[in-house]
């Protein structure tokens, strides 16, 4: 995993954010936010969420599958500040993407390259 990781990231996160044209809701009836997590590696990855300094993990995607989450309502607001953690099991790698605006509703994909 490298530059070229963050990259696929960034491209596929700014291209995600869901269309809105409802007037904003309350927390128990946002809608869920999602993160879509293409793993074209080989090795099977652990996956994060960091939110105001604190790690969550999401759950884990077996290499050459695509699995979605969605990320806990406490921790996507109006407009939250995420970074996600992908650590590979088996070899210990860590990588993480730069932090971007997630808002309820959002669909995030994350592509993880072999």
């Amino acid at each position: 995993m490298n530059a070229r990781f963050l990259a696929l990231v960034l491209l596929a996160a700014a291209c995600s954010h869901a269309a809105r044209s409802a007037p904003p809701t309350t927390p128990t009836t946002e809608p869920a936010t999602t993160v879509r997590v293409v793993n074209d590696n080989v090795l099977d990855m652990n996956v994060f969420v960091v939110s105001s300094g604190q790690r969550f993990r999401l759950g884990s995607v077996n290499g050459g599958h695509t699995v979605v989450m969605t990320l806990p309502r406490a921790i996507v607001h109006y407009s939250t500040q995420l970074v996600f953690e992908i650590r590979s099991i088996g070899n210990g790698a860590v990588e993480r993407t730069e932090t971007m605006t997630v808002s309820p509703g959002d669909a995030v994909t994350l592509m993880i390259p072999p």
